[in-house]
């Protein structure tokens, strides 16, 4: 009977603790930037157009982080904490840039 090889078992848990790592991470930081978001859009509503674009570049720092810290596991960017967060994100580019330039302008990926 074939023994398991422990390094590879090793390996293995590492590998699996550092993905589960990796996804707390991202939906941690997308909870963050989807928060900041619709901040960003109850400020539009309330007239406040210095604190939306406050908000509006906090998000887009945040989601900007998630990008480039989680680079290498770019199957993760598929979870639905950070697609929501990107969601909102987006909702609040275009709700601001109707407000302020009562157009809809092009929303480009972040990073």
């Amino acid at each position: 009977m074939p023994y398991l090889d422990q390094s590879k078992l090793t390996n293995l848990k590492n590998n699996l603790h550092k993905y589960s790592e990796d996804r707390r991470d991202i939906i941690k930081l997308s909870g963050d930037a989807l928060h900041i978001a619709k901040r960003c859009i109850f400020s539009l509503h309330r007239d406040n157009l210095v604190e939306a674009q406050e908000k509006l570049v906090a998000a887009e720092k945040i989601l900007t982080e998630i990008n480039v810290k989680h680079k290498k596991t770019a199957g993760l960017l598929s979870e639905g904490a950070y697609e929501a967060s990107l969601e909102e994100y987006v909702e609040a580019k275009l709700f601001f840039s109707f407000v302020t330039k009562r157009k809809i302008t092009l929303v480009t990926k972040t990073s």
